[in-house]
C-alpha cells in the first residue's frame, strides 16, 4: 500500500505463460504497460520510444529482469528512465554505469570479488537472490538425486553446464574439453533441455 507498482511488459507476454499467469500479474500490480504500443511512427518500437513510455510515469525505482540475454533491450535502460534502476536476474556484472543497484547473494556473487568483478552497487540478500516458484514440480519431501542414479562416479569432479544449448558456444565447449583433458577424473554433465525433468544427463 505504499508503492505504485507497475509492470512493463516489451513484448506483452511470456512464450511459456498460460492465460491464469498472466491474469494473476495483471491483478497483481497497479499498472500494466505493454511497451509494444510505445512506437511513435508504427511499427516495431525504439528502445527510445519505450523509454519515453517510463519516463512518464516518473518511476523511481526500475527493475529489470531479463538482463543480457538474447533479445534484450538494454538500451532502453542506457537511457535512463528511471530514477533508480536495478538489475536482480542472474550473477553476472552488466558492465555499464546504466545500473545503478545489483541485487545479489554472497554465494552467486562472493563479496571479496565485487571490487573487481562488478561495476554496479551491490545489494546482497540472505540466503538465495534467484526467484523461482517450484512448488509445481518439487514436493517438500523431494531430495536430490544421488550421483549413483545417473552412474557419475562418486569422487569424480563434477563439471555442469546447465545452460540452454543454443549458449554452449564453440569456445565454452573447448574450455570444457580442454578440463576434461587436464583432470582426467573429471565428467561433464549437460541440463536436458526443454524437458520437465530437472535432472542431468
Amino acid at each position: 500500500e505504499h508503492f505504485h507498482v507497475a509492470c512493463f511488459a516489451i513484448y506483452g507476454y511470456h512464450r511459456g505463460d498460460t492465460q491464469a499467469e498472466m491474469e494473476q500479474v495483471h491483478g497483481e500490480v497497479d499498472d500494466f504497460v505493454n511497451l509494444m504500443a510505445a512506437s511513435q511512427g508504427g511499427g516495431w518500437p525504439s528502445d527510445a520510444d519505450m523509454a519515453a513510455v517510463i519516463n512518464a510515469k516518473e518511476v523511481d525505482v526500475l527493475v529489470d529482469l531479463i538482463g543480457l540475454i538474447h533479445n534484450h533491450r538494454h538500451g532502453i535502460l542506457a537511457l535512463r528512465p528511471a530514477l533508480t534502476q536495478v538489475n536482480m536476474v542472474y550473477a553476472a556484472t552488466t558492465g555499464g554505469d546504466h545500473i545503478d543497484i545489483f541485487v545479489s547473494d554472497k554465494i552467486a556473487s562472493p563479496p571479496e570479488l565485487i571490487p573487481d568483478v562488478y561495476v554496479e552497487k551491490m545489494l546482497l540478500v540472505p540466503g538465495s537472490h534467484f526467484v523461482n516458484n517450484q512448488q509445481g514440480l518439487l514436493s517438500r519431501s523431494w531430495a536430490p538425486p544421488t550421483r549413483s542414479e545417473f552412474g557419475l562416479p562418486a569422487g569424480a569432479s563434477l563439471v555442469a553446464g546447465l545452460n540452454a544449448f543454443f549458449k554452449i558456444t564453440p569456445l565454452i565447449f573447448h574450455a570444457w574439453m580442454q578440463i576434461l583433458q587436464i583432470v582426467p577424473s573429471a565428467v561433464l554433465a549437460l541440463a536436458k533441455y526443454q524437458c520437465v525433468s530437472p535432472y542431468l544427463f
